[in-house]
Parts: C-alpha cells; structure tokens; sequence
C-alpha cells in the first residue's frame, strides 16, 4: 500500500497572517492524526497552523487516515518515540514556514528531542522554491518514506541543534535537487549513483559542511556500495568526516572529492573489506601562502578502517 506526505510550500508572503498552535492530546482511543479530537484545541486546523506531538502523549503508532493540511510538524520527545504512519493513501499537504534564520529556506519538519528516536512512515512530495529544511535537537529523526519533488531541483537540507542529534534517512529518493548537510550528521543506508534513486537523491553533488567552518557527518548504514557522486567536504576551522558502519562492505567514491576551502576529512568506519578512493584529491584553489601543509586537505583514517587511495593526489 503506498504511503505518501505532500509538503507544498511557499513563501511567507503566500501564506495567511493568522497562525495556531495546535497540540497532539491523543483524546480518542482511535489515534487518529486527522481527527480534530486528537488535538487542542479541538478544532480543524489550517494551512498557517504548527502542529506539535510531544512523546509524553504517544503510547502507539498515529494512524493518518486522511488527507489533511497544515503548516509545519514540530516533533518533541523526552523518552519515548513518536510514530506517524499513513494508512489507506492519506496525504499530509504543508506549505511550510520560511525559516527565520536562513534565507531561501523553508522548515518542513523540526524535532526537538531529548532522546529517542521520532519516525515519519510515510512518503514526502516536495513543491517549492526555497530549500526544503528538516532539522532537529537532540535524538534521531528517522524519514524512512520516499522523499520526492512536484518541481525539479529542490534542494534539502539536514540541520541539528545539538552535537548528540542524528537523522537517519532510508528512502530511495528521487529529488533532483542537492542534498546540503550544515553542522549535522546524516545517516544513509544508501548513497547511489546519479540520476539512480538513493537516500541522498538523484543530484551528482552533495555538499557535506557546505558553510566553511561548520563540521558535519555523513554515515554510510548500507550494504557496501559503489558511487559516482561528487562530494563537497567542508574545512575552515572545522572538519568533515565520512564514517562507513556497515556491517557487509566497503564502499568505493568514483566521483570527485571537492574542496572549496582548507580543513580536514576524517575517513573512518568499522566494515569489512577495503574502502576506494578513486578520486583526485588536490589542495583547495584557495590555499594561497607558503603554508601549503596548513591550507591544504588533512586525510586522516581514524577507528580500524582500511582506505585505499588510488587518484593522483597532489
């Protein structure tokens, strides 16, 4: 049975000055997300309107069991976890709310958890000009459904609020847009080939800290694989780092490794077999000064992980 959430969005502008605040109370033994009752206050809520679920009113699954529309979903967890699943092909319609923060992008799904891990079981459309932006605090954001686009080349963004917070993304993709992690750690159970349908999309370019200085993650969960992606590490003062924790294989990067600016990559993992580097890796265009060890690329292999590096590195 196909599951599906369509998040259109626009921009703040397009979207009704009043907004509500409405919060998952779980009144009726049905758990139904698109039954007023559930909710508070008890009203049918619009396309402006935050919906919030905090753990502490979850004992089981919400069931959405119709199409519904509203403006963003805030998930909070203290201990337990927060399930939405979609039954019966409900459809979840968010026009979003323009991130105040970060121009061009627009927050679909915030989690602000403690622990735990908060689920959406359930496909993603996305329709919009901006970024689309899921962020979190602490736990794991777990989007296990297929994350599509009604547009082409929408970009998605990871964010995290806190060093602990993780998001964990198993769909086949199929946006065509770039995958953009700032200061966060993703975790994919696949990276793909372009134009294939992957965690990370279609796109050929994933950025991985793309603000300079910001020090990001990103964490292989898969099988063992081989990509053609070209990856964008960030550097400045911080550091980017690709940790492969799978249990049956290497992975091997055919594409290019980018460096727009000078920093670290920590390569590490715990997987059997080796890991290929078969990309090029050369110093950032600008390194300048005489200090090429400085501002230059660190490569450092860090946990038990064998990596083999067979580009002409400079």
């Amino acid at each position: 049975m196909k599951r599906q959430i369509i998040l259109l969005f626009s921009f703040l502008g397009a979207l009704p000055l009043h907004a509500d605040l409405f919060s998952w109370s779980g009144e009726r033994a049905n758990n139904d997300f698109s039954d007023p009752a559930n909710w508070s206050p008890s009203l049918a809520f619009g396309t402006a309107d935050t919906l919030v679920i905090d753990s502490d009113r979850v004992s089981e699954p919400i069931i959405l069991r119709s199409d519904v529309e509203f403006g963003m979903l805030q998930l909070t967890n203290n201990t337990k976890t927060i399930v939405v699943r979609a039954e019966n092909d409900a459809r979840m319609s968010i026009p979003g709310i323009v991130a105040p923060d970060e121009r061009n992008v627009i927050d679909i799904i915030s989690c602000y958890a403690s622990s735990g891990t908060n689920r959406i079981d359930a496909d993603i459309v996305l329709s919009c000009t901006g970024t689309a932006r899921f962020k979190s605090g602490r736990g794991t954001l777990w989007l296990s459904g297929v994350i599509s686009e009604a547009t082409e080349g929408i970009p998605v963004q990871y964010n995290r609020n806190d060093p602990s917070s993780q998001r964990l993304v198993t769909g086949l993709n199929t946006y065509s847009g770039i995958t953009k992690l700032n200061s966060d750690t993703l975790a994919v159970s696949s990276l793909g080939m372009a134009g294939q349908p992957s965690a990370l999309g279609l796109n050929k370019q994933v950025d991985i800290g793309y603000k300079g200085s910001r020090t990001s993650a990103l964490v292989y969960v898969g099988e063992g694989e081989k990509t053609d992606k070209d990856f964008q590490w960030g550097g400045g003062s911080g550091s980017s780092s690709f940790q492969n924790r799978s249990a049956t294989g290497p992975v091997e990067f055919a594409g290019t490794l980018l460096f727009p600016d000078y920093g670290t990559l920590n390569l590490s993992g715990s997987n059997p077999g080796t890991n290929i580097v078969r990309a090029s890796i050369c110093n950032p265009e600008n390194s300048g000064g005489t200090d090429a060890i400085k501002l230059g690329v660190n490569l450092t292999s860090i946990d038990t992980s064998t990596w083999l590096l067979t580009g002409d590195n400079t």
